[in-house]
């Protein structure tokens, strides 16, 4: 069965696993779902198979749709996107984000989980980032041609903010402004 990832960096900037959760249709699977069935047209949903629907996650990050989401939904959102870091300072954020997120959607998922965990995280981590799918290269691992193997993801350069979490508080700030 396919599992999915937190990733975490220290000062160093280093990425590497920290908890592995098994069945990852609980993690960003299990958000696309929701916000599509909640954000596009019900008939569309109507006896397909999941994998059918979930064609559609790409359209979860059009300005327009986006525009439509609460806050916390916009976050994460945000999460699901291959390579996505958060910064420390963003962690309580982040995890205030999955567990709301839970809350207003039923089903069983990872979100509280992961939620727990990266409030759990020591003052050493200053960074996380996800692992959505098994099935799918992993964004915090490199191949390396000339070593012939796999080396960790390096931040290479401080990360204050990454410009799609920056988008998401431009929208929401201006959203509350209206």
């Amino acid at each position: 069965m396919s599992y999915c990832s937190i990733y975490t960096a220290g000062v160093d900037g280093v990425m590497a696993e920290h908890t592995e959760y098994g069945n990852a249709w609980r993690g960003a699977a299990f958000i696309w779902q929701s916000l599509i069935r909640k954000y596009t047209e019900p008939e569309i949903l109507l006896g397909s198979p999941i994998w059918d629907s979930l064609g559609k996650a790409n359209d979860l990050f059009t300005p327009d749709l986006l525009r439509k989401m609460n806050h916390q939904e916009r976050l994460v959102t945000y999460v699901t996107s291959d390579g996505a870091i958060v910064n420390r300072r963003d962690f309580d954020e982040v995890a205030n984000a999955l567990e709301a997120f839970a809350e207003w959607n039923v089903g069983r998922s990872h979100l509280p989980e992961w939620a727990a965990d990266i409030r759990a995280l020591g003052d050493d981590v200053q960074w996380i980032g996800w692992y959505h799918t098994s099935v799918a290269c992993n964004p915090w691992r490199n191949f390396d041609d000339e070593a012939d193997e796999y080396r960790p993801y390096v931040i290479t350069e401080p990360v204050e903010d990454s410009f799609h979490f920056d988008l998401v508080r431009e929208v929401s700030k201006k959203e509350q402004e209206l």
